[in-house]
């Protein structure tokens, strides 16, 4: 088994791909067209003949390269159309450029790790089977989200597909709604590259919850691959927050795509100014491992550390071994 390091001009795109698209543990966010999507400049690390392949996102941080968790894709990792065991894991992680002397490397929950040397990250993740009908995934909800849910119902909502990506930038510019620096640069370019990226590769859609003034409340961006549908970004109206537009939302996806062999995918970074739980949906928890390595020279190493590294554990477990 050998590993490469490859630079984007390096890669072939089409091998690259056909191993995605191959791979038991395939996500839209790990082919070529979405990682151009989110990164300008993406490498990865490959094994032998495409056997086995792993993104990595390249970033420049005061003029040095560094290896990132990109927004909207971290459910990133080694895919292959192998089994993966913790030996190859530990593999594809050493064969990191020794360059690359900070990086934040998200595995998927298929890739397990025994690396006692490494400083790692647990991020929760809730995943919810949607085979069921809609009345027996509802039976699972806690009653506490069926009183809100109630509660929005009786308020007059109703539930639209197809919105534009204007319209949800329209709801988190007019609202002010808080987003994290880089989604809101440049007049949101990142957002709308995402957005516009998977509706032209028919690999996702905007859902949007309007209230009984036919405004728009609550705006979901899912993506979807085979059996799995990830709820990529949603942002809610503060004013509207009282009426859980953005719960009766994901209900009314939960409702739209039941009874197929599908399964709804959460991510509780995902969800702008409001702490969904997402447990209430009868979603079962579950965990990614984050390889995390801080050896930038001073003052990078302390500057990065509290800019990014901290912000970025709000929601996660952190655990050094």
């Amino acid at each position: 088994m050998a590993i490469f390091f490859l630079k984007n001009s390096e890669i072939d795109l089409n091998a690259w791909d056909k191993c995605i698209a191959g791979s038991f543990n395939s996500s839209i966010c790990a082919f070529s067209w979405f990682l151009d999507l989110i990164c300008e400049d993406w490498g990865a690390l490959v094994e032998d003949d495409y056997e086995s392949v792993m993104p990595l996102i390249v970033q420049r941080f005061w003029g040095k390269e560094i290896i990132g968790l990109p927004y909207f894709a971290y459910d990133l990792g080694i895919f292959s159309n192998h089994p993966i065991t913790p030996y190859k894991t530990r593999a594809f992680i050493e064969a990191v450029p020794p360059n690359f002397s900070y990086y934040r490397i998200m595995l998927n929950k298929y890739n397990p790790l025994e690396c006692k040397d490494r400083t790692t990250i647990l991020h929760k993740r809730f995943e919810l089977d949607l085979i069921l009908p809609y009345f027996k995934l509802t039976a699972g909800y806690t009653p506490d989200l069926s009183r809100r849910l109630n509660i929005t119902m009786a308020n007059g909502y109703y539930f639209s597909p197809g919105l534009s990506p204007n319209e949800m930038i329209s709801l988190i510019d007019k609202n002010r709604i808080p987003v994290p620096r880089i989604i809101k640069k440049l007049n949101y370019r990142l957002l709308r590259t995402v957005m516009v990226g998977l509706i032209q590769h028919n690999s996702g859609e905007l859902y949007g919850l309007f209230d009984q003034h036919n405004e728009i409340s609550s705006v979901a961006l899912i993506a979807w691959m085979n059996n799995r549908i990830n709820l990529v970004f949603q942002a809610t109206a503060p004013d509207k927050i009282k009426d859980f537009p953005d719960l009766f939302l994901i209900d009314r996806i939960i409702d739209k795509y039941s009874e197929t062999n599908t399964t709804l995918l959460f991510d509780s970074g995902f969800i702008m100014n409001y702490p969904v739980l997402f447990q209430e949906f009868g979603a079962r928890e579950t965990t990614s491992i984050e390889v995390f390595q801080n050896k930038l020279t001073f003052p990078r190493n302390l500057l990065i550390h509290y800019r990014i590294f901290n912000t970025c554990l709000s929601s996660s477990q952190y655990s050094s071994s």
